[in-house]
């Protein structure tokens, strides 16, 4: 006889977060392959029929998935952004840093990369308010160093940039670096970026 999960009172909201934290679990560490409803309900320790009570297909799932995944991004993001104690070439290296480090990890970038590789190109229109959201903090960063319309031209650029240089390195750095490293010195992907945003920034330096 198969034991059943053990019924516990939980709010709506509460069993709907549990249920994107087991898929988000699968996610990072099954493999897209294994995000099955009877999956999913088996990590979150739930019945079949109470995950499809609150998703009534996994893709409703996927979609509420990214949507939280997205949000969870654009914030941590804005608070990487949000410091503002430093001299100026220290504090948007800073910056660049802390964001970089947030989209290489394993979480960000394996999410990032299964929601553009299972959804269809049609399809990928919630990626835009995020985007615009994250290009606008960007902007909003460098405008204290340099004229607005130098900075929103090169705020789109940087966060191309970063987004996939740092998405690459969270995918397959760590398989990578080990092959091409002869030393105890890995190649860093952030060090190289760091430079290319800095001579784009140089040009546009705003002169007090």
């Amino acid at each position: 006889m198969t034991n059943a999960p053990k019924r516990r009172r939980r709010s709506p909201q509460t069993a709907r977060d549990e249920i994107l934290d087991a898929a988000e679990n699968i996610l990072l560490h099954q493999g897209p392959a294994d995000l099955k409803f009877q999956e999913i309900a088996t990590t979150a320790k739930i019945a079949k029929s109470t995950a499809h009570h609150h998703f009534g297909s996994l893709e409703e799932i996927h979609k509420a998935l990214v949507n939280r995944v997205l949000e969870r991004l654009t914030n941590d993001l804005a608070e990487a952004l949000s410091h503002n104690d430093t001299s100026p070439e220290q504090n948007i290296e800073q910056a660049l840093q802390a964001v970089y480090a947030i989209i290489a990890s394993e979480r960000y970038a394996k999410i990032l990369a299964w929601i553009v590789l299972s959804t269809q190109t049609t399809k990928l229109s919630y990626l835009v308010e995020p985007l615009e959201t994250i290009r606008n903090l960007v902007s909003d960063k460098l405008t204290k160093y340099m004229p607005e319309p130098s900075a929103r031209n090169l705020a789109p650029q940087i966060v191309y940039q970063v987004a996939i240089t740092a998405i690459g390195e969270g995918l397959i750095g760590k398989i990578l670096q080990p092959i091409l490293t002869e030393n105890d010195t890995a190649p860093e992907g952030k060090n190289a970026l760091n430079e290319m945003v800095f001579d784009k920034i140089a040009a546009s330096w705003k002169v007090d």
